[in-house]
């Protein structure tokens, strides 16, 4: 650390020799003051993003950082984790205009807000989560690191992280949008410290899109507290509130899929492969299957009638959002995932962690949470599924590969038992939140 001011240096030197002092000591005194982190995301909506920016504000201040969380408002039409964050002794500093949607205008006095906060809060490391958040959130940081009168020769030291979760970059918008967004990302990249990917595949999806190379992204796996979901029992047991509340048998086959109620989900797909699940396994155990559809969105009113079309309404039990997920995960037979673009799926580690098999469409991270070899998740499947450690993949865009699938492992369940052994073994071993935070804190402290 440079000493650029000579008057502190003579000051210094006399006192180096007077009382036999180092600057190694002076600075070693300085480094032990708690560092200073600003977590921002665009909103705490229910969902693996929200829960997990909510414990790292939470574990890092047990850590004795000075940890604090910006963040903006919940859609009306969403569910919201803030009781998560208020019940975890975490009050989010808010701003009104910082929710998903991109308007310049808008955009702008947030921009402007966020730079004042870092001016009051002085941190030393700024960490955005979510493509809005990341946008607002690296361009005041850019502002409080260069917008004083030394700016342009001296800036303020900050270290800026960005973690992507997903994307917005495919499947979101259209072809002229997407190609300037990813140039936004790529000007971002630059002026970030590092950028974070929840795994391998997405980082070289990152790398293909073009919006960094890949040195310049660092792989930390998703992390969080596993202990609810690991004492369940490794089958569905006799007993369970959640199958009392629906009145189903223990022998009932049961598919649950948890998430958003919005088009990027995909439930469409599910429910057309429900129907044909239904349909071609009459007189097996698979063709009495129910399904559970765990969340809300705009898409509920359409996916209701849309299982009604398929006739499978009866079968289809919509309950919203849950906060009583370990109940919800022993409750099923079989995890689903058919989203058309995702990071590492939060809904599928706590299906692992709770013992379940996965049925899930190959994207993202999801062949690296489930552990297959990239040839093997991307090559094609002679039956429209590939079996693997903990469940089943399928390509994008198939609901009679996925029909199959949940038909394979359905009938089944010795199979079911294995792979959800298996799974719970996966994520007891990489998916901890005290192993996040000990990745973390390392790339922080290393970057210093």
């Amino acid at each position: 650390m440079a000493v650029r001011n000579p008057f502190f240096g003579i000051w210094f030197s006399k006192l180096s020799r007077t009382h036999s002092c180092s600057i190694s000591g002076i600075l070693d005194m300085a480094e032990e003051k708690p560092p200073r982190i600003l977590r921002i995301i665009a909103r705490l909506n229910v969902g693996g993003p929200a829960r997990h920016v909510i414990l790292l504000t939470e574990k890092f201040r047990e850590k004795g950082w000075a940890s604090e969380l910006a963040v903006g408002e919940v859609d009306s039409a969403e569910g919201s984790m803030e009781d998560l964050a208020v019940a975890r002794g975490i009050e989010p500093v808010k701003f009104e205009k910082l929710g998903r949607d991109i308007h310049l205008f808008d955009d702008l006095p947030v921009i402007w807000k966020l730079y004042r906060l870092m001016r009051r809060f002085r941190p030393d490391i700024v960490h955005t989560h979510t493509a809005k958040a990341g946008a607002v959130g690296r361009a005041a940081a850019f502002l409080y690191r260069r917008g004083h009168w030394r700016g342009l020769w001296e800036p303020k030291s900050l270290r800026v992280y960005h973690t992507f979760h997903g994307h917005v970059l495919r499947g979101y918008f259209s072809g002229l949008k997407n190609s300037l967004f990813r140039r936004i990302e790529w000007a971002l990249a630059h002026a970030s410290t590092a950028l974070i990917t929840l795994s391998a595949s997405l980082r070289e999806e990152l790398s293909e899109l073009g919006v960094a190379r890949p040195e310049k992204v660092v792989v930390i796996p998703l992390g969080i507290e596993l202990e609810p979901f690991l004492d369940m029992a490794e089958g569905v047991p006799g007993t369970n509130p959640v199958r009392g509340e629906l009145a189903l048998s223990v022998d009932t086959p049961l598919v649950g899929i948890v998430g958003r109620l919005v088009p990027i989900k995909d439930h469409l797909l599910f429910f057309e492969a429900a129907s044909r699940l239904v349909k071609e396994g009459a007189g097996t155990r698979s063709g009495a299957a129910h399904f559970l559809i765990v969340g809300d969105g705009e898409m509920r009113p359409e996916l209701e009638s849309r299982a009604g079309s398929l006739g499978i309404r009866e079968r289809c039990h919509f309950i919203g959002w849950r906060s009583d997920l370990p109940d919800i995960y022993e409750s099923l037979d079989l995890v689903a995932l058919t989203s058309r673009n995702e990071g590492t799926p939060l809904c599928i580690i706590e299906g692992m962690a709770a013992a379940r098999a996965i049925v899930a469409i190959n994207v993202g991270g999801v062949g690296d949470l489930t552990g297959f070899s990239r040839e093997a998740a991307s090559s094609p499947p002679e039956r429209g599924f590939r079996i693997g450690p903990v469940g089943a993949i399928i390509q994008p865009q198939d609901p009679a590969g996925f029909a199959r699938a949940m038909a394979h492992l359905l009938d089944d369940p010795d199979a079911l038992i294995r792979l959800g052994r298996e799974g719970r073994d996966r994520v007891r071993r990489r998916y901890s939140i005290d192993r996040l935070v000990e990745d973390l804190e390392s790339l922080y402290l290393k970057n210093r």
